[in-house]
């Protein structure tokens, strides 16, 4: 299959959640970003001309660091992998684009930022993601990465994070 990889610039439209899969609990980080499209008019002016949205989702340590990292409003540059998903509620449909994460980051354009490095912790039941998504009980280990309790039967569920995960907008219920 060939993927679609995108990097994509813009801030972070809500506090980021920390979820699990359907069938493994496997703990995964899911958040907004909005990107604002801008061009020049006639006269050279910056005019706004509307907004992207993305769903974002960071799986392992990326997500744990994403978690304690990022804020609401924070500027961010986001790579990943490409996600386009029809989805259909009874009568409403709409689409989720969506970025498997492999790289997040503060946007530096807007301020500085300081890194720390995080050390592996020798038990994956005593990070914040997980303790948050499964209690701190380790969960079970897998690649399933379904939207856990927080979408409806349109949602699909796949079973590796090489194939990705459907999920509907926040509100599409």
């Amino acid at each position: 299959m060939n993927d679609s990889f995108i990097t994509v610039t813009g801030n972070v439209t809500g506090e980021p959640q920390a979820r699990a899969g359907r069938e493994t609990g496997t703990p995964f980080t899911v958040f907004g970003v909005a990107q604002n499209r801008v061009k020049r008019d006639a006269k050279g002016d910056i005019v706004p001309v509307g907004t992207n949205f993305y769903e974002v989702i960071a799986f392992r340590a990326l997500g744990q660091n994403v978690l304690d990292s990022i804020a609401k409003g924070d500027p961010v540059v986001v790579r990943g992998r490409l996600r386009v998903h029809d989805w259909e509620n009874g009568e409403r449909k709409g689409t989720t684009v969506q970025i498997d994460a492999t790289n997040v980051g503060p946007d530096l354009t807007f301020g500085t930022s300081e890194f720390s490095k995080r050390r592996r912790s020798a038990s994956v039941g005593r990070d914040r993601i997980d303790t948050e998504v499964n209690g701190g009980d380790g969960g079970e280990s897998g690649d399933d990465h379904g939207t856990h309790g927080t979408h409806d039967a349109a949602a699909e569920h796949l079973q590796s994070s090489e194939q990705g995960l459907v999920a509907q907008p926040a509100g599409a219920a």
